[in-house]
């Protein structure tokens, strides 16, 4: 990797008013998987733009190995907010470079037929760098399940876009969900070319009962809050509060 491709995708991210907002997120402590994820997307959009109007596999690697640098950074900071607000006293996993992750998916862009390169790329690139944001979520949550902790892992559908071949827009639908980390099925983390959906990891310390960092009351689909904005702090303690309570009642 050159410090030219890491350069001009910083510059892309800083450049753009939704991913500024969702770096600020970060930085401010707020920010979780969901701002990652976001960024990803965006990163492979803009190097799928760059390889449409100049490809070659050298760029193209250098450009995904930077993305993942910039990925691996922003989950570690995602994770670090998330370890913080649920009390948590683990330090951020992150990943090295997925070498032969990114060998083929140049290989398979490589392999396009002339004037198709963009198309590919559009498809490729972004998929893969969301696989990159799995990868570093499942490392933590695996670090955490040895640590004795109890790990959340949810799976939100991206939704119908133009793009998507139906059959794997059905099929993405079916593997939405939230689990407990190793009781997700295998589907949790299977992506097809040019899947769009988000997998994302919360701290828990609790065995019985499901519980997440955020609040029952927010809208499963689609990950958002409700109409009150809250840090992740206090979004984590009322979740907790409510499955306490959710306990005293059973009890009674």
């Amino acid at each position: 990797m050159t410090t030219n491709e890491l350069e001009r995708l910083t510059k892309a991210l800083q450049s753009d008013p939704k991913m500024v907002k969702a770096i600020s997120r970060l930085d401010k402590g707020n920010g979780t998987y969901k701002d990652v994820n976001s960024m990803a997307i965006f990163l492979g959009r803009r190097i799928a733009e760059e390889m449409g109007i100049s490809f070659s596999e050298e760029s193209l690697t250098n450009y995904l190995a930077a993305g993942h640098q910039l990925v691996a950074m922003s989950s570690s900071v995602a994770q670090a907010n998330l370890n913080r607000a649920a009390g948590v006293h683990l330090a951020a996993k992150t990943t090295t470079t997925p070498n032969s992750k990114i060998s083929k998916a140049v290989a398979t862009v490589a392999a396009a037929e002339e004037g198709s390169t963009a198309a590919v790329c559009e498809q490729v690139v972004p998929t893969l760098m969301l696989e990159m944001v799995d990868d570093i979520v499942r490392y933590n949550a695996d670090f955490q399940k040895d640590a004795g902790l109890y790990p959340i892992i949810r799976r939100t559908w991206s939704g119908m876009y133009g793009s998507h071949d139906t059959r794997h827009t059905d099929n993405c639908e079916d593997y939405a969900g939230e689990w407990e980390y190793g009781d997700e099925p295998p589907e949790t983390y299977w992506r097809h070319e040019g899947c769009r959906c988000t997998v994302e990891y919360f701290p828990n310390r609790f065995a019985e009962g499901r519980i997440t960092a955020l609040s029952k009351y927010e809208v499963a689909r689609n990950g958002e809050l409700g109409a009150k904005e809250e840090t992740l702090a206090k979004r984590i303690k009322r979740a907790e509060w409510e499955k306490a309570y959710d306990k005293r009642k059973r009890s009674k």
